[in-house]
């Protein structure tokens, strides 16, 4: 009998299947987050007319453990929440009485592995969990209940599964599996064209492969995604008893000298990571929509991250042409799994070899991926990395023995830098600069990591970047992790103006990608860039009205700098005079095998808005290949402000691929002769200053008159030394009585430890142990908030002057470290700290955000005033028109 209290469902039916999203994403879905976790009981009377026969029933998925019985009777038992398995249903009434029973045990309340006396290297890991099977991520961290399709399947005397297909680009081979009495039996394959027309037929006997070669085949590409079908029929003496019809495709991937080969074809991969498939797993509408998208939008693979998706999922991939990257529920990220521990080996390898016997049909899945981020720097620093990559040799192996399509180890690639082995074919990295951690310049340290050499022989993909995750309002989510990061891209006066976070999602993005495509080089291993964004690169993203799966900006940035054929400008100096020089390289990138190989172009350049074009050359780029064009333009503006410099290229008059790059222009200073300074610059950083105030160079500083305190004293870059030691004391008279003081960018030593006792300290800080080839750089600053306006050093200074300064981006690699603080003392300028802990300052003061760290601080002392700032005015005074103007602004206000 089925139990009163339970309650009637459609299957798929999880009780608590939700992905764990931010708060600002709960309320958009229908489930409660709230619903019971532990164990719960499915129950089918099977009053339906049952085939004869015997019968099974299919189950594509149950999470996350389970029971099945059969009129009390126990028939299967089942570990592993994506495994797919058959129950036996024997010794059936076949009157209408029969009741199936599933008990399943969600991930939430699993047994984990018992304790053991004696624990592998991994239970050092201070995350080490004693999980028995791969636990997924999202919604497949707390999902309980038969969350995948479910089938009655009828098994006759002599049957056969879904044949395993091989295929290339000239022929399809079948392998039939077959059971039972296979006397007398044939296999037939017909294979039938998109428009239904048979133009391939062979048989064959048992289970000996079966070739099917028809005449001038379609191949599948993102491109042209032509799919067949193959029909395979199982007879006996001329009697069809049972037929299985699936899509194929005449489609070839590999891997040659570090670069993938589609068709063929030498290929960068270029997509998008993400797809919800854990939130909506079986809607074919939404998912038909959603890969649609996708396809509008020029991504030509995607990443099925943390959790195998449903069939409905690949089924679209299929169609529609997108490539596929499916990975296995393994998550490091959220614990240490028991690397040590056979059982949960065994129980990993068994899901996985499952998981690809029941997916790799599917002709849009290009790669197969262990896991993700499976072991961490905690991992990795204490030495378990050899450990782990021979786990990741011997599931790779065994993956072998049943797919021979490329293997991604670790997606995340921790720890194999350190072991001079290989495992799987394929290097993916996660990197978020330009977010998390380094600044989108820092991208050049990268380099080294990816060059072509004996020891890095496998293909290069980045699969996760950018990650400037915004909500349904356009802002940043708002969860702690990333406020924090928040603090650090963007000035708090922008933190909740939706055109800001989104414009600043899509630059990451853009000067991501152009960093990917720098790379793009024979000497090194790049060949692909997947950005991570997920859902949250579309308003409404579950919605089924006219504004569901919105564009956010950053698409229209994907369709610039993704395209398979590219355009950029790399221009490290894009702040300029009115009246200047434009200074870069333009590259152009040919990626479209639909176009010719040699490829004739003509590149144009010209502002946005003008008609007038500024530059315009023609050159032929080769496939997979790329040209660099010097440029060294002079550029003449009516007025100051930011301009848009537009990029394009043009085939047979027609533009097939465009860009831009964001320039700012600034009025060229005039000298104020009513400005007086002295001035100690050892380093000579400020020549050229005496051009704009009348200003007095000294080398020593025993050349100054103290007793003038009407003239500010600026002490110049990287002065702290033994002689300003030596006159601290007269420069403390000197403010004490009414002088004022500059002290420019200092580097951190002895004298700066407490810059001339004055309470002001300068220290470096590093980046975090995000990266591998990260570690332990110096965080570098590419902008800085503007903490007080209304302050005259900010005169004619916005925002947005102070990001992206000329020659590397940087605005200062060194900041203020206040030990004392008074009442009148204030922070003039800051810069977020980020996710680095670590580098908070344990001082807390009224006028002090401990996530913050100060750039340039007024400070008080005696009737006088001292400046101190760190941002780079001193050493880009030549170069960097907004740092002249803040210095002519600093002396001005100190002259006041």
């Amino acid at each position: 009998m089925i139990p009163k209290p339970a309650v009637l469902v459609n299957l798929p039916y999880g009780w608590n299947d939700i992905e764990n999203v931010p708060s600002e994403y709960q309320d958009m879905y229908p489930v409660m987050l709230d619903e019971p976790n532990g164990i719960g009981w499915y129950f089918k009377v099977l009053s339906e007319p049952l085939p004869q026969g015997p019968l099974s029933m299919k189950f594509e998925g149950i999470s996350a453990s389970c029971q099945v019985w059969l009129n009390g009777k126990l028939v299967k038992t089942n570990l592993g929440a994506y495994t797919p398995f058959e129950a036996l249903l024997t010794n059936l009434r076949r009157d209408g009485s029969d009741i199936l029973a599933v008990k399943v045990t969600d991930k939430t309340s699993l047994e984990l592995l018992p304790e053991i006396e004696n624990p592998g290297p991994f239970s050092k890991s201070r995350r080490y969990k004693r999980w028995p099977i791969p636990m997924g991520t999202g919604a497949s961290l707390i999902a309980g209940g038969i969350w995948r399709d479910v089938w009655l399947v009828q098994r006759r005397v002599s049957w056969m599964q879904t044949p395993d297909i091989s295929s290339s680009l000239t022929k399809i081979q079948v392998s039939p599996i077959l059971h039972g009495d296979l006397s007398n039996t044939e296999v037939i394959c017909e294979l039938f064209d998109a428009d239904g027309k048979k133009v391939a037929e062979s048989a064959g006997k048992e289970q000996n492969p079966i070739v099917l070669r028809p005449k001038n085949p379609n191949p599948w590409h993102p491109g042209t995604p032509y799919l067949y079908k193959l029909r395979t029929s199982l007879s006996r003496s001329g009697e069809t008893l049972q037929v299985i019809e699936q899509p194929v495709a005449f489609f070839d991937i590999s891997i040659r000298n570090s670069e993938f080969y589609i068709n063929q074809v030498p290929y960068f991969l270029r997509g998008q990571n993400g797809p919800p498939h854990t939130i909506v797993p079986q809607d074919r509408e939404y998912i038909r929509s959603y890969i649609g998208k996708l396809k509008e939008l020029g991504v030509e693979i995607t990443r099925f991250h943390t959790a195998p998706p449903t069939h409905a999922w690949l089924d679209e991939c299929d169609r529609q042409g997108i490539m596929v990257i499916l990975e296995s529920a393994i998550y490091g990220s959220i614990g240490c799994y028991p690397f040590d521990r056979e059982e949960f080996l065994e129980n990993a390898e068994k899901e996985m070899l499952a998981v690809v016997a029941e997916y790799k049909r599917h002709p849009s899945i290009v790669m197969w991926c262990l896991g993700n981020e499976m072991i961490v720097s905690s991992e990795r620093d204490i030495g378990l990395a050899p450990q782990f990559i021979a786990v990741m040799q011997r599931w790779s192996s065994a993956l072998r023995q049943i797919d021979d399509r490329p293997i991604v180890a670790n997606s995340g690639g921790d720890g194999t830098e350190f072991v001079h082995q290989i495992a799987g074919d394929v290097d993916d990295r996660h990197q978020y600069g330009g977010w998390y951690v380094e600044t989108l310049r820092d991208l050049r340290n990268l380099e080294p990591y990816v060059r072509k050499n004996d020891m890095l022989p496998q293909p290069y993909v980045n699969v996760e970047s950018v990650a400037a995750y915004t909500g349904p309002d356009g802002r940043f989510l708002q969860d702690y992790r990333q406020r924090r990061v928040t603090a650090q891209r963007l000035a708090p006066l922008f933190h909740n103006s939706p055109q800001r976070c989104l414009s600043l999602q899509a630059f990451i993005l853009k000067e991501y990608a152009e960093a990917m495509w720098r790379f793009r080089r024979d000497d090194t291993t790049v060949s692909g860039y997947i950005p991570f964004g997920q859902y949250t690169w579309f308003f409404d993203p579950f919605g089924n009205g006219k504004t569901a799966l919105g564009e956010k900006p950053i698409w229209k940035m994907y369709r610039k700098v993704m395209a398979p054929v590219h355009i950029q400008l790399e221009c490290w100096s894009r702040h300029l005079y009115t009246d200047d020089t434009l200074q870069g390289t333009v590259r152009v990138f040919h990626e479209n095998v639909l176009l010719p190989r040699a490829l004739p172009i003509t590149i144009q350049m010209k502002f946005k808005g003008a008609e007038t074009v500024i530059f315009e050359t023609k050159t032929t780029v080769k496939y997979h290949d790329s040209v660099e064009i010097p440029v060294k333009l002079p550029v003449s503006v009516r007025s100051a402000g930011k301009k848009e410099l537009e990029l394009k290229v043009f085939y047979n008059g027609v533009c097939i691929a465009e860009n831009e790059i964001g320039l700012r222009f600034y009025e060229p200073p005039e000298k104020d002769e009513q400005l007086r300074v002295n001035v100690y610059d050892p380093a000579g950083l400020l020549d050229g200053l005496e051009k704009l105030v009348d200003c007095r160079f000294v080398k020593e500083l025993s050349a100054i008159d103290f007793s003038d305190v009407n003239v500010p004293l600026v002490l110049g870059p990287f002065s702290a030394d033994r002689e300003l030691v030596d006159y601290k004391q007269t420069l403390a008279d000197f403010c004490r009585r009414g002088g004022r003081l500059i002290i420019l960018e200092q580097n951190p030593d002895k004298y700066t430890e407490d810059l001339l006792d004055m309470g002001i300290k300068v220290q470096r800080q590093t980046t975090p142990y995000w990266s591998p080839w990260a570690r332990n750089l110096v965080r570098h600053s590419d902008r800085a908030d503007i903490v007080i306006p209304e302050h005259p050093v900010f005169q004619g200074i916005e925002q947005d002057d102070l990001e992206w300064w000329n020659e590397d981006t940087f605005l200062a690699n060194a900041y203020l470290f206040p030990l004392k603080f008074g009442e009148d003392d204030f922070v003039l300028s800051h810069i977020g700290n980020g996710l680095a802990k670590t580098e908070l300052m344990p001082v807390e003061h009224p006028q002090l955000d401990v996530s913050y760290s100060p750039l340039m601080i007024e400070k008080r002392a005696g009737k006088g005033k001292v400046l101190f700032c760190q941002l780079l005015i001193g050493s880009k005074f030549a170069t960097e028109p907004v740092a002249k103007k803040m210095l002519l602004n600093m002396i001005k206000s100190l002259s006041e």
